[in-house]
């Protein structure tokens, strides 16, 4: 445990605050702003926590429920997220032509993920890391998966806004291209109080959706067809989130001839 505590501390006290650094920096703040205005204190870990499992190959009766998906496409609640790169490929990233990508494997290296608190704090100029877990390559299929992840949360009674000191913010605006920062603002503009970075966390955990779930993770209950793509569609205390599902042609035009049926 002393081991886990040092190395807890080492990534969120010197890997995390630096990289907090940089990203402060690009927004033209103060060194430590969102070190010391965003992120959570008060253990190793803040209100963030640090995960490491063990996955073993999945059975073939729930790979066929799930259709290869291990977690559903989504962006992370918090700041950031530090993952240590694994040989066995699960994790992927939606690009800008709307396709999802393996991360590929680099010895010693770290994959970042931006959170969504950032992409709010930085009035959409970074923006929320939008991935999935899924089913590695054939050759990977049999071989268990180590996940080392630290998740950087930020202060849980905060409520999300653009840091409006920022001079980059004040130069250029804010962007409004994708996701949580275009319906926080939504609400904002309306007069509403969006929710805490311990609401917004909590509430997305307690309501995942397991991807076997073939009650809810279906057109018509938690999915949806925007522009002919199919997305999840979930709202959080007033927030709408869409995040695209797999994209399997024939299972689209199967949908199709449903919803014209």
């Amino acid at each position: 445990m002393d081991e886990i505590e040092a190395f807890s501390n080492y990534l969120t006290k010197s890997v995390n605050r630096r990289l907090l650094t940089v990203l402060s920096r690009v927004l033209e703040l103060p060194d430590d702003y969102l070190w010391d205005n965003v992120q959570s204190h008060g253990s190793p870990t803040g209100e963030g926590y640090f995960r490491h499992a063990l996955f073993r190959p999945v059975q073939k009766q729930t790979q066929e429920a799930s259709k290869g998906l291990r977690m559903h496409g989504h962006t992370d609640f918090g700041l950031t997220t530090l993952l240590f790169s694994v040989p066995i490929s699960c994790l992927q990233i939606w690009g800008r032509d709307e396709q999802w990508y393996y991360v590929p494997y680099k010895p010693g290296a770290l994959v970042i993920n931006i959170g969504d608190t950032l992409e709010i704090v930085s009035g959409g100029h970074f923006k929320a890391t939008r991935h999935r877990v899924f089913r590695p390559p054939a050759d990977q299929l049999h071989e268990e998966r180590l996940s080392l992840v630290l998740f950087n949360s930020s202060i849980g009674d905060l409520r999300m806004a653009p840091a409006h000191d920022s001079k980059l913010i004040q130069r250029e605006g804010c962007v409004e291209e994708q996701g949580v920062y275009k319906e926080f603002k939504k609400l904002t503009s309306q007069g509403k109080l969006v929710p805490t970075n311990r609401q917004w966390r909590e509430i997305q955990i307690a309501t995942c959706t397991d991807p076997t779930d073939t009650v809810n993770n279906r057109v018509g209950a938690h999915q949806v067809l925007i522009d002919g793509k199919v997305m999840h569609q979930r709202e959080y205390m007033g927030v709408k989130v869409v995040l695209p599902v797999i994209f399997d042609f024939q299972l689209l035009v199967f949908i199709l001839s449903l919803l014209d049926s």
